[in-house]
């Protein structure tokens, strides 16, 4: 079957709302004051006029947060600095399996509805539609499973 302009119109238009779908969850960002917890094993703190420093040991107070940093030859540096000196404080908080999965099964869902549209036996291939959804869903979220989400509290005072 020849693609006539009404379908090329109607497999863009799919495509585009997939892909409009699926970026907008993945680009939240989330911005707050303090993080819920008062430790932290691994963090980045970013102080007022310098660069970012991956630290360890992350301990919020009630007026500074301490932590301990490394130098270029491995000698640990304990810190504790007033909130007023830090700008912003990036912390893990959990995996990208949800969004992954969420991303992963729309893409192949809109690359299925296309190819679908093309065809006028479509009803005997949902099955197999639903099954590769389940898959890029699948796959999708092993590859968000393995990257780590990442928050940005923004300290103000």
């Amino acid at each position: 079957m020849y693609l006539t302009y009404k379908n090329k119109k109607m497999k863009t238009n799919i495509l585009l709302i997939g892909l409009l779908i699926s970026g907008s969850i993945c680009s939240q960002v989330i911005k707050q004051n303090l993080p819920p917890r008062t430790f932290y094993k691994n963090a980045v703190v970013s102080v007022y006029e310098s660069t970012p420093r991956h630290v360890s040991k992350v301990e919020i107070k009630s007026d500074s947060i301490s932590f301990i940093d490394y130098d270029a030859e491995g000698v640990e540096t304990n810190y504790s600095l007033p909130f007023t000196s830090i700008d912003y404080l990036q912390v893990k908080e959990g995996n990208n399996a949800l969004n992954g999965a969420i991303v992963g099964g729309l893409i192949v869902l809109s690359m299925g509805a296309c190819t679908l549209i093309d065809n006028k036996y479509y009803k005997n291939f949902i099955p197999e539609m639903l099954v590769l959804t389940v898959g890029g869903a699948s796959v999708g979220g092993l590859i968000g499973l393995l990257s780590s989400k990442k928050k940005k509290f923004f300290i103000s005072y």
